[in-house]
């Protein structure tokens, strides 16, 4: 499995199983031909050379834990028409900077971004209506996000620790807020 450095997964499949590359540590690159309409949990979990995924149109669930550990993947192009992203998803994604959701994705689920710790930006849908618990906890470099109009729900944690956080507009939308949603944000000013 070490040997195995970029890969093209071929139209011809249809859905990729839970942990079907698990641990695959010499994993360089992924892309995912049209075809493919799911992605299974922890598929891609602790593939620690791991650096870019592409995830085409004809993908719309990705699974729990899918790209956990993947220390340095560093850019992921996701299909706008993904509806459903389980929970910790990119969990420990210590090298990713910069993702854009998907349009119609209507929760950052519990864990997704957990201890991304290079995290500096995200690019919430306008579709977005929960942040799950410790959904940005231990996101110490992401310094401001905008949260759409149409957000809910803060569960317990959501960013919890984001020691970098400076900026966090809350929209009038917003109904709760969970218990230390905000816990040591100190930088957090507006």
């Amino acid at each position: 499995d070490e040997l195995v450095v970029n890969l093209t997964i071929p139209s011809t499949v249809t859905s990729i199983g839970d942990y079907a590359f698990y641990r695959y540590l010499g994993l360089g690159s992924v892309r995912i031909a049209d075809g493919v309409t799911s992605i299974g949990g922890a598929s891609f979990s602790h593939c620690s050379g791991l650096t870019s995924v592409t995830i085409p149109d004809s993908v719309t669930s990705i699974g729990d834990y899918a790209f956990y550990e993947c220390r340095h993947l560093e850019e992921i192009e996701i299909s706008s028409s993904v509806r459903y992203m389980g929970q910790g998803v990119f969990c420990r994604c210590n090298s990713l900077k910069k993702i854009v959701l998907p349009q119609y994705l209507t929760s950052v689920s519990r864990l997704m971004f957990y201890h991304c710790v290079s995290l500096e930006e995200v690019i919430l849908p306008p579709s977005c209506r929960t942040v799950g618990k410790s959904a940005f906890e231990k996101c110490y470099s992401l310094k401001e996000l905008y949260l759409p109009e149409t957000i809910r729900t803060l569960e317990d944690n959501a960013f919890d620790d984001c020691i970098g956080l400076q900026k966090l507009d809350l929209p009038a939308s917003l109904e709760t807020i969970g218990d230390h949603a905000f816990f040591n944000c100190g930088a957090l000013r507006k």
